[in-house]
């Protein structure tokens, strides 16, 4: 019985004296050592506390690297002690810029990220709207018309062709000025422009004259007749020269002077 005892206790030292042996402030998982959490090293030879115990307030030993880092949401210097960036104070919708440890409203935020950031006129303009912050109210796009709360539409629905507008007092289309036709299918000059120097288009018939006082093809431009020379007493006839006037003789050029009876 008492060698049966002893032959047990002898293979079990001898097992052990086998077997891997840790160090201080290691622990086995099978048969490796490894540290303690918050130690550092081999766990066979030695384990020390992880970075030293260098590791200041809201910062943690990375064991790998065996540097001291900051806690995640925190910044500073890990062996002095880190803290929440702005110290805490951006509040709703805001953040704190790394740059110059600010707070700013995040993008599409506005107000005072010391209190909290809203969504601009609180979401509530519709298609084709935008928020115009200065007063923080809803005004429909540029082009557009409506109310920026419902929905805002391009006038006239967009129907307004070539060379016309829409009036926003009825919301109709019209011609540009100096144009005519069907705003709805677009407008053009009167005669298509054609009416040359000193003629105009008449809208009743859509033909170029030539104005009041001018004579020639309004196509190919209008003249004042002959040329304006006619003087005193004198006019221009079809044949487009100069002529007196009845009962005055004389050069229709230099002046016509009434004609002497005897």
């Amino acid at each position: 019985m008492h060698n049966g005892i002893f032959v047990f206790l002898w293979v079990l030292l001898m097992f052990e004296a086998g077997s891997v042996q840790c160090c201080s402030n290691a622990i086995k998982v099978k048969d490796r050592c490894i540290c303690k959490p918050g130690y550092a090293g081999d766990g066979t030879h030695e384990c020390e506390e992880a970075c030293s115990g260098l590791c200041k307030e809201f910062s943690y030993c990375d064991v790998q690297e065996d540097v001291c880092k900051c806690n995640a949401g925190y910044k500073g210097n890990p062996y002095v002690g880190c803290s929440v960036p702005c110290e805490g104070m951006c509040k709703n919708n805001a953040f704190c810029s790394s740059e110059d440890d600010r707070c700013y409203c995040n993008v599409g935020y506005i107000g005072d990220p010391h209190i909290g950031c809203t969504v601009p006129c609180d979401g509530l303009c519709k298609a084709n709207a935008n928020c115009h912050t200065p007063d923080n109210m809803c005004q429909c796009d540029a082009g557009y018309i409506g109310d920026p709360l419902r929905g805002c539409t391009k006038p006239c629905d967009g129907k307004c062709k070539k060379n016309a507008f829409c009036k926003s007092m009825d919301n109709k289309c019209y011609c540009k000025i100096d144009y005519i036709g069907d705003p709805y299918k677009g407008c053009k000059a009167p005669c298509d422009n054609r009416c040359k120097k000193n003629a105009n288009c008449r809208i009743s018939d859509n033909k170029c004259y030539c104005h009041a006082g001018f004579i020639g093809d309004p196509l190919d431009g209008c003249e004042i007749p002959c040329e304006g020379k006619c003087k005193q007493n004198a006019y221009c006839g079809e044949d487009n020269t100069c002529h007196c006037k009845a009962g005055f003789v004389g050069d229709p050029h230099n002046g016509c002077k009434r004609e002497e009876t005897f």
